[in-house]
């Protein structure tokens, strides 16, 4: 790789042992992947707060660099933690567990993180604007990022996101390259209307895409503008966590795709899907690992809701009580709390018997410990993960079902 005169002197160790290690980290990966140079990066985002049980090697790292008195140079925005920060004792975390948690974000504090303990970054003010370099990891927020804000980010582990949080430089290659963020696949609609979508069709068509695309870059034709921000926002994630999507277009609605033409760069697609009613359908109880019965949970917020959703559900809840044997856990960070705390809304749906839970999610904290065997969700990702990170089995359905089948205590 062609370093410019700071990179090499950051190599040679001129700005202290964090940056040389930080920089040596970054020219191999470069090296690895073919990138001719590195550019500069004002923002990154990491899971360095999560999963301390099974992730060792997190906390290791970051000790690494703290010890040689690293400090992040480029606003750093965090994960989800693994427990919640403030009710982590009624929520059953052991406290081993909690204080290797807590030891992850001492150690994250120490490096100079922003503590929004959040996958959407994007919806607390802290999101890039177009055409900015960004380092992330967190697979719905790089697809949110490259997808709707049009900002350029690659799928990256922790080593290369801190590294590019001390150093302010990452690798020029994969899509930060604009000829690589070229859509490769058409997909269309058959026999079906995409105007009266609701959120979960949103859900079930990115999780189809995800199984059906893996790597690949679809260009979806036919969606309506009135498609909303938390509607790209669950398709994004549930294509990030069942394939490797880490970039779609959505022809009128993505700031790349203003035209087919446009999205395709004058290209012809390498491939046409269509998808019709019997997709949706198919899709939809592929994500299910159970058709149903008693249920011993809800989860829901996966990517963390936003005010809108967190609204809806107090709407949904509103002078409804959850069956008494049915856990419900709604997750999302500290500003949507707080919002939803002054609109009352935390009010309505804690007094219906659900559990608002802030700064961290259902795939990253120790909800297993809860010992659910079923439980129902709105979210493909949770789905997904549910069965390895909590041992249970999965219900797919739309919010309205999920609070539904919580009043009722069966799915």
């Amino acid at each position: 790789m062609e370093l410019t005169g700071q990179e090499e002197a950051m190599a040679r160790g001129e700005r202290g042992e964090p940056a040389r290690l930080a920089m040596q980290i970054l020219v191999k990966i470069g090296e690895a992947c073919g990138a001719a140079r590195m550019v500069e990066t004002k923002r990154c985002h990491a899971m360095t707060s999560m999963a301390p049980e099974l992730h060792q090697a997190r906390i290791d790292l970051l000790e690494k660099f703290v010890s040689l008195d690293g400090r992040y140079h480029v606003p750093t925005t965090l994960d989800p933690a693994s427990l919640d920060l403030k009710r982590w004792r009624e929520f059953k975390v052991p406290a081993g567990y909690a204080a290797k948690a807590k030891k992850l974000l001492e150690l994250n504090d120490r490096l100079g993180a922003i503590p929004n303990y959040s996958c959407v970054p994007y919806q607390q003010g802290l999101g890039p604007r177009f055409g900015e370099v960004v380092s992330l990891t967190e697979s719905s927020y790089v697809v949110y990022a490259n997808s709707v804000l049009g900002a350029r980010a690659n799928r990256e582990a922790q080593g290369i996101v801190i590294s590019a949080s001390i150093t302010g430089r990452v690798p020029l290659y994969g899509l930060r390259l604009k000829e690589n963020r070229i859509g490769s696949v058409l997909v269309k609609f058959a026999g079906i209307d995409p105007g009266p979508f609701k959120t979960i069709d949103y859900a079930t068509i990115g999780y189809y895409l995800g199984a059906r695309l893996g790597h690949e870059i679809p260009v979806i034709d036919g969606f309506k503008q009135s498609v909303t921000a938390d509607q790209l926002k669950i398709m994004g994630a549930s294509a990030a966590c069942k394939g490797c999507v880490a970039m779609y277009h959505a022809v009128g609605v993505t700031p790349e795709a203003t035209t087919r033409e446009e999205a395709f760069a004058g290209e012809k697609p390498k491939e046409t899907i269509e998808i019709d009613p019997n997709v949706l359908k198919q899709t939809r109880e592929q994500i299910s690992t159970s058709s149903g019965g008693k249920l011993d949970a809800v989860l829901v917020g996966c990517p963390h809701y936003s005010i809108h959703e967190i609204r809806r559900l107090s709407e949904l809840l509103n002078g409804k009580k959850i069956h008494r044997k049915v856990k419900f856990f709604v997750y999302t960070n500290q500003e949507t709390k707080l919002l939803a705390d002054t609109m009352g809304a935390t009010r309505t749906i804690e007094s219906a018997g659900a559990f608002v839970s802030v700064g961290t999610c259902m795939t990253l904290s120790p909800v297993r410990y809860w010992g659910f065997d079923r439980i129902m969700t709105d979210s493909p990702k949770c789905a997904y993960t549910t069965p390895v990170d909590i041992g249970a089995e999965v219900v797919f359905g739309s919010i309205e079902q999920c609070v539904e089948a919580a009043v009722r205590g069966g799915a």
